[in-house]
């Protein structure tokens, strides 16, 4: 339980690093959300990628998550939640593990809003954290702005045509990987 606590606020303080440096785009984005509200998640998820702003009605973006949505969650499912009730598991937990993964993982669950209604793991009184509540929200704008300065032109090329709907080469298109050294960026040191 130590390691996977540790494991998993190492993880997101590596990608929140990445961010913040923003040399290469990163978006954030909670599966409870997406339990929530698949559509609009995959939507803002989607127009990320692709370096979009506004609608993407009449656009191969919107074809494919209509196509992902009604495939159900059957066909895309990799994880099987719970029942999705929030803290359904406590009852596994000493009140010492508890302790230690609230203490270990209080940045971070400030960090995705895991402290709010509907959201809340753990209660934290007068937590220095708080500053940082939702803050994964700032690095998306901040990666959106970013991101939209590197493809201003996608929804023309992302509307659907009588020759090929829904056929895009996303990745030279959208130049998803606008330099070959970007994997080189990415370091797991």
């Amino acid at each position: 339980m130590r390691l996977f606590a540790e494991a998993w606020n190492d993880w997101h303080k590596y990608w929140i690093e990445k961010a913040e440096k923003g040399d290469i785009p990163v978006y954030f984005f909670r599966f409870e959300d997406v339990l929530v509200d698949k559509k609009a998640e995959m939507e803002k998820l989607m127009k990320f990628v692709v370096g979009m702003e506004g609608s993407i009605e009449g656009t191969v973006l919107e074809a494919r998550v209509a196509e992902m949505c009604a495939q159900g969650a059957k066909k895309n499912q990799v994880y099987k939640p719970g029942t999705g009730a929030a803290n359904e598991k406590m009852f596994n937990y000493t009140e010492s593990m508890i302790e230690y993964q609230k203490d270990t993982l209080e940045e971070m669950v400030h960090v995705f809003g895991y402290v709010e209604k509907n959201t809340e793991f753990f209660t934290y009184k007068d937590s220095k954290s708080r500053k940082n509540l939702n803050y994964y929200q700032k690095l998306n704008e901040k990666a959106w702005v970013a991101r939209m300065n590197r493809s201003p032109n996608a929804k023309k090329l992302l509307l659907n045509t009588p020759k090929q709907p829904h056929r895009v080469d996303m990745i030279s298109h959208f130049r998803i990987f606008q330099t070959s050294d970007l994997l080189q960026k990415i370091s797991f040191d």
